[in-house]
């Protein structure tokens, strides 16, 4: 019983000093799982630029491919037993491309950053938070870092078909 009393002390002390935490107190260093706002705005940043890098490299028909592929797999995980619902699967399949495939991202493969811009848009569009161990390891910084270079890859891709015009 005791156990229990602090738990709830240290919820509430957490749930206040989160409240009181005001948006002068969070940097742009600051990891955006330390407050919805910061989670909002870089869920934001990023949509912008998610959607303008998939209209500039991808189809609609591609991304409507990659659904049913994703659907697949959870498919599959549920009938090999996987505990949790749909979106939980999802965070788990996200997560574990994300550790296969960061390098590539941070090369600058355009097709590993087209699928990660289609999984950051499933979880957008389907209202689902981002896995916690992402949260945890982006800042505001870093998504100014990706808006930036995302753009840049999309307003080369632009001026290269304008060049072949």
């Amino acid at each position: 019983m005791r156990l229990l009393s602090y738990l709830f002390i240290t919820l509430v002390s957490v749930s206040v000093w989160a409240a009181e935490t005001t948006q002068e107190e969070l940097s742009d260093d600051t990891p955006i799982s330390t407050s919805p706002e910061l989670y909002f705005k870089a869920e934001k940043m990023l949509l912008a630029s998610a959607r303008r890098y998939v209209k500039a490299f991808s189809s609609p028909e591609e991304r409507r491919k990659w659904e049913k592929k994703m659907d697949g797999r959870i498919d599959t995980r549920i009938e090999d037993g996987d505990m949790g619902d749909r979106d939980a699967i999802f965070q788990r399949l996200a997560l574990d491309w994300a550790v296969d495939n960061e390098k590539r991202v941070r090369r600058k493969d355009p097709k590993a950053i087209k699928v990660a811009c289609f999984m950051f848009l499933r979880f957008i569009e389907r209202r689902i938070h981002l896995p916690l161990q992402i949260r945890n390891r982006i800042t505001i910084n870093d998504c100014h870092e990706i808006v930036n270079e995302v753009d840049n890859m999309v307003m080369d891709k632009e001026a290269e078909n304008e060049k072949g015009k």
